[in-house]
């Protein structure tokens, strides 16, 4: 409601104005209804609370009148735009020791601040719901030194994409994975556990792969495969790690006109990368 009151004052000053509108309070009690009821708390700990929020809108053919004056709305039955049909296949991860030891933290934060005895400086429910979210996908974002978490969200999404995949192997399909936290971080913040680099010692192989780091012109973006070598050989302290002849790398990069994901992959061989057998390579990993 705060947007569409926000482009409204922006854009028709004069006519809310003219309505007798001249503040957010006057124009919710027109066009907003307030109702108070039970949510859960942001600290994930399973209790609730009453809050008072906007329910829902009041005269909205006036107001959607007053708003096409200066806006065109198109919702998406009127675009008719080409959408694939969704396979929503949800599951359940049950939370470790570790992961209820840290939500109840949550909890005792969430009584200070409410108490007055913090300062939403150094502490606010902001942070305490970005704190729970970090805990629900792995619980080395809030403690990097737990162990791996067998059952983690991170670890039931690793086995069933692995099981897709070989599923699918005689398709050669392919699949992405999107997750906005603990996204890949500059080379000066790579002291920090991130599921993006997972961890060698809980089963999983070194990845030497980054895509699009950063953006071109910043020195950590990674737009090459020169760009991949210097990376490695600046963040890769230890030998077997480092690139050696036959490795692989692969990028995912958009095609040209924007519509589609395409995959470039180069050997590395003689100290330097070469993809001129890029169709070859991809077929061999079935990329």
């Amino acid at each position: 409601m705060t947007e569409l009151y926000t482009m409204m004052r922006y854009l028709q000053t004069d006519l809310l104005r003219e309505c007798g509108i001249s503040h957010f309070d006057e124009w919710a009690a027109d066009f907003g209804t307030v109702k108070t009821d039970y949510e859960l708390k942001p600290e994930s700990d399973g209790k609730y609370q009453l809050k008072t929020r906007f329910a829902q809108f009041n005269n909205l053919p006036e107001l959607m009148g007053m708003f096409k004056e200066a806006a065109d709305i198109r919702t998406t039955d009127t675009l008719d735009l080409e959408k694939p049909d969704a396979h929503v296949h949800e599951v359940v991860a049950q939370p470790s020791k570790i992961q209820k030891r840290l939500i109840k933290a949550l909890s005792k934060r969430a009584s200070k601040i409410r108490d007055g005895a913090v300062d939403p400086k150094d502490d606010n429910m902001l942070c305490i719901t970005n704190d729970g979210r970090k805990i629900g996908l792995d619980q080395r974002l809030m403690q990097s030194g737990c162990e791996d978490n067998p059952d983690s969200k991170v670890n039931m999404c690793v086995r069933n994409v692995f099981d897709i995949y070989t599923k699918n192997t005689d398709k050669k399909s392919t699949q992405m994975i999107f997750c906005d936290m603990s996204t890949p971080k500059q080379a000066n913040r790579q002291d920090r556990f991130e599921i993006y680099r997972p961890d060698s010692k809980v089963g999983f192989e070194c990845i030497r792969r980054k895509v699009g780091l950063g953006k071109p012109g910043n020195k950590s973006y990674l737009g090459t495969f020169d760009d991949l070598k210097k990376y490695v050989e600046k963040n890769t302290t230890d030998i077997e790690d480092k690139l050696q002849d036959g490795d692989i790398a692969v990028f995912r990069v958009p095609s040209e006109d924007g519509k589609s994901i395409e995959s470039r992959a180069a050997i590395y061989m003689g100290g330097k990368f070469s993809e001129a057998n890029s169709e070859e390579l991809l077929e061999q990993i079935f990329m």
